[in-house]
């Protein structure tokens, strides 16, 4: 059966998780700017600009960290299904996001991780999240 694309309800920028958690489903869980920051990493290699998507989800992230927002249970538990289906920079990130069992994000690793890829795509025309996984270490 083909699954159609309700690009108000469940767009597919939102529903393409192979995890089958819907981003909704993550954002309604987390305080306000740490759902937004999330939401923009969810959908940034799928929907138009990743670039913008990865800076508008560093500022959202510096604002949850100067509200010290923090992840819960459910939040932490839907992310870290997510993170098995992710790879290169956004793996990276989802995981500096869930490191810090007190469940307040490591926003110092999370931030320096997305300038190291907003950086990177600012300098890279041929750049793919897939490129990231065989950087340098």
């Amino acid at each position: 059966m083909t699954q159609h694309n309700d690009i108000v309800n469940h767009p597919a920028h939102y529903t393409s998780c192979k995890s089958g958690i819907e981003c909704i489903d993550i954002a309604e869980c987390l305080p306000f700017c740490l759902g937004n920051a999330y939401k923009y990493i969810h959908r940034a290699e799928l929907k138009g600009d990743a670039l913008t998507d990865y800076q508008k989800a560093r500022f959202y992230f510096a604002r949850a960290s100067l509200n010290n927002e923090k992840l819960n249970f459910r939040a932490l538990a839907f992310i870290e299904r997510v993170i098995e289906f992710r790879g290169g920079a956004v793996k990276e990130i989802l995981l500096a996001l869930c490191e810090n069992r007190v469940f307040r994000p490591d926003y110092d690793r999370v931030l320096s991780l997305l300038d190291e890829l907003i950086e990177r795509i600012e300098h890279d025309n041929s750049y793919s999240d897939a490129t990231l996984d065989n950087r340098p270490t």
